[in-house]
């Protein structure tokens, strides 16, 4: 007996219903535990655990894989001609609703759209060129790769600002270059960075934060209106470029220390960065070439040679106060990796206590001997019954 056979029979809707939307099944999918629901209801349900809602098996079908059934679907349309329409125009209401035109999108990824709309990860501060992994666990975040993978692949990056630390209000639209995708929804993968943004207005869809934002010209100010009003002080370019020239003699100096001192963290730590980030920036782009001198010695994963100034980049609001923040940021990482007399006094008392420490520790059992022996045979030996005298009149001479 076929679909067509069981057309007519006597079937309540109540019984075909979606049990996460409470409505006539549309484009129904089954479980391999045996339930059934709208495909799409499903798939949201994925997203964020990966288990049926209804006896919580774990599934372990991604949810871009699932399948409607066929037969199924025919059956409740036969059935339930009125009740499937209304649902099939729902749905497509709903999917035009949220479909952006390819024109838009193209509009968006090239910047042209002068107030963006992003979906953005609160995490941490990301300068262009700066590459990092992420591995992605949280049911918000998974929603928006997700999202992401199906678009443009890019989303915005903020870091926390404030002691409230609510999102700030500056950060990086970063693209994903790598995508892996994890058992349970989850997903490990590899961001750029690309343009820094300034956030115009925020609201949350899904449980995470989406932004309008607009692009900031490194070269350029941003206006008085950045300064909370105020007009921000006077841009002097001759000072700019001096101060950009500067930059490249500076950060030859703080590679010859990185090298020569080992602050490498890992092997080719430093090599690879380079490859990141690319070549410098010309002098005539001073705050592009601060960007990326900020992305130098500021990287992912730190170094510990300089003090943070991401934020600091991101939240500037002209090209000469970013030029500045970066001259200071490698100007005071010099200055750390540089030798002092303090530091050198201080680095030989510590290396003079780790030997002092490193004896004790290898002849500790004939320090205990001597003091056994010490005490229990007086006589034993004509030597003084300290045990570091005696301990160190049986060491052997190095």
């Amino acid at each position: 007996m076929g679909v067509d056979d069981v057309a007519h029979v006597g079937l309540k809707e109540e019984e075909f219903q979606c049990t996460l939307c409470l409505k006539l099944l549309y484009k129904p999918t089954t479980t391999i535990c045996g339930h059934s629901f709208c495909i799409e209801c499903l798939t949201r349900s994925l997203r964020f655990r990966a288990k049926c809602p209804i006896c919580r098996s774990v599934l372990h079908a991604s949810f871009n894989r699932l399948a409607v059934s066929t037969d199924f679907s025919r059956l409740l349309e036969a059935n339930f001609p009125k009740e499937y329409s209304l649902r099939r125009k729902d749905e497509e209401e709903k999917l035009s609703a949220n479909r952006i035109s390819p024109e838009a999108n193209v509009a968006a990824s090239n910047g042209e759209e002068e107030n963006a709309v992003l979906g953005t990860m609160v995490l941490c501060p990301v300068l262009p060129r700066q590459r990092l992994h992420l591995h992605i666990y949280e049911p918000r975040y998974r929603l928006l790769t997700q999202r992401c993978l199906e678009g443009s692949r890019r989303f915005g990056m903020l870091a926390r600002s404030g002691r409230g630390r609510s999102p700030a209000s500056y950060g990086t639209e970063v693209e994903i270059v790598e995508c892996e995708p994890l058992p349970g929804g989850r997903y490990y993968m590899e961001v750029v960075g690309r343009r820094v943004f300034r956030v115009v207005d925020s609201w949350s869809t899904d449980e995470y934060l989406r932004c309008r934002v607009e692009w900031i010209d490194l070269d350029e100010g941003e206006g008085p209106h950045e300064a909370n009003g105020f007009n921000t002080r006077p841009i002097d370019p001759e000072r700019t470029l001096a101060m950009s020239h500067n930059l490249e003699s500076l950060v030859e100096i703080w590679q010859g220390l990185v090298y020569e001192r080992g602050y490498e963290r890992n092997p080719d730590q430093l090599r690879r960065l380079y490859r990141d980030l690319g070549p410098m920036p010309p002098y005539t782009a001073p705050g592009d070439r601060a960007m990326w001198v900020a992305a130098l010695i500021n990287p992912l994963p730190a170094l510990g040679v300089a003090p943070e100034i991401r934020p600091s980049m991101l939240q500037a609001t002209n090209v000469l106060e970013r030029v500045e923040i970066a001259t200071e940021g490698i100007r005071s990482s010099l200055i750390y990796m540089k030798p002092t007399l303090f530091r050198t006094v201080l680095s030989s008392g510590v290396t003079q206590l780790q030997k002092l420490l490193s004896f004790l520790f290898r002849h500790s059992w004939l320090i205990l001997l001597g003091w056994w022996l010490a005490q229990r045979f007086p006589n034993f030996m004509p030597l003084p019954k300290s045990s570091l005298l005696l301990a160190l009149r049986m060491v052997p001479p190095s």
